[in-house]
C-alpha cells in the first residue's frame, strides 16, 4: 500500500511518539507513503500502547477504523494535527 494518506499516517505516528525532527532521529519515520515494515512495526506499537486517551487495541499492524480512531484520540490529547 502506497500513497498520501500513508504518508499521513506516518507523521501522524511520528507526532504520537514524538519523533518530529526532520533529520538525526533514528526512529523517526519518513513519510514517504509506502507501507513498508517499519510502520507496520509502528501500527502495532501505537495499537498495544495503552495511552490515558484511549486503552489498547488488538495489535496486528493494520491501520483500520480503530486505529485511526486512537491516533486521532492521542492528537487531539496532544492539541495536535497532522
Amino acid at each position: 500500500m502506497t500513497g498520501p494518506d500513508v504518508a499521513e499516517l506516518q507523521n501522524a505516528l511520528n507526532i504520537a511518539f514524538g519523533h518530529e525532527a526532520p533529520t538525526g532521529d533514528p526512529n523517526r519515520l519518513p513519510p514517504d507513503g509506502t507501507y513498508g515494515p517499519r510502520t507496520t512495526a509502528r501500527v502495532a506499537s501505537l495499537q498495544r500502547y495503552a495511552s490515558q486517551w484511549f486503552g489498547r487495541i488488538p495489535d496486528d499492524g493494520v491501520c483500520g477504523p480503530t486505529t485511526w480512531r486512537k491516533l486521532g484520540w492521542i492528537l487531539t490529547g496532544l492539541n495536535r494535527t497532522v
